[in-house]
């Protein structure tokens, strides 16, 4: 009986899940929550931009990137160490990684290539789903296997 992980992952939460052949049932394994994925980029920033003092001509330091990009960013590597151990420690099948479009780009890119490989990516929002509306918009594997006919 194939098994198959499944993570479901936002800026705020991931929840990885497991399906055993082609039922539509699904158990959840592990969850990550990120309670700063949630803050807003005032909230995660001070005042002012930080200064230079040691060189004569002071130079104030522009962000490269915001607050909310940085704590999104530190998450989703989190996330993706998560889901390379569970790869490695289980044999699983198959492997879906749904999330939101931004932060599913941040994710892919703290991605190994060879989970890249292994897991089927979906940039959809599914995190504020049930686990049964989950599973019912997942494709089993016989659906991914054998085409649609018309």
């Amino acid at each position: 009986m194939s098994t198959t992980l499944i993570l479901i992952a936002s800026r705020t939460s991931a929840r990885f899940y497991t399906r055993h052949g082609m039922t539509k049932i699904l158990s959840c394994v592990d969850e990550i929550n990120n309670p700063e994925g949630r803050l807003q980029e005032r909230e995660l920033k001070s005042d002012r931009q930080g200064s230079n003092q040691d060189s004569v001509v002071k130079h104030g330091y522009s962000p490269h990137q915001t607050g909310v990009d940085r704590v999104s960013e530190n998450f989703a590597r989190e996330v993706a160490k998560t889901l390379n151990a569970k790869l490695n420690e289980s044999s699983y099948v198959n492997c879906y990684v749904v999330a939101e479009p931004n932060f599913l780009g941040k994710l892919r890119a703290q991605m190994s290539n060879q989970d890249l490989l292994r897991c089927e990516t979906i940039a959809k929002d599914f995190a504020p789903l049930s686990q049964t509306e989950i599973a019912d918009r997942l494709p089993l594997e016989k659906e991914m296997i054998e085409p649609a006919r018309n």
